[in-house]
């Protein structure tokens, strides 16, 4: 038994075949931001900025659960670091909720201050 279809049908079909595939590869290889990452692990996709501070030291944590001993100074660097973009944890909340919990955010964290700009100098040896 043979089907027989038109060839605009087959282009039709194979065209729909194509994008569809293009699609799913897309959706499959599209890169989220690292906020994008912590929130959707979630299941109700809900975390304040507290939760997500504290899930990001917890995976600095899990590096040096794997056998990975950061440094002294590595230490230091992520914690700056996290410093510098503690905003962007607050970045999907109302607006004006990093200026409510600024001062309960320092003393949480130990921080005299909140600053956005680390420097890091690498010599060469």
């Amino acid at each position: 038994m043979s089907v027989s279809i038109s060839l605009s049908e087959y282009y039709q079909a194979y065209d729909e075949m194509i994008g569809n595939k293009e699609l799913a590869f897309l959706e499959q290889n599209t890169r989220r931001s690292a906020l994008d990452n912590y929130i959707c692990v979630s299941k109700g996709g809900q975390f304040n900025g507290f939760q997500l501070m504290e899930k990001c030291r917890q995976a600095l944590d899990a590096i040096d659960r794997r056998g990975w001993q950061r440094s002294f100074h590595q230490r230091m660097f992520h914690d700056n670091f996290i410093r510098a973009c503690s905003r962007i944890f607050w970045k999907r909340e109302t607006n004006g909720s990093f200026a409510k919990n600024h001062q309960r955010i320092l003393e949480i964290n130990g921080w005299d201050h909140i600053s956005q700009e680390i420097l890091v100098s690498t010599p060469r040896r």
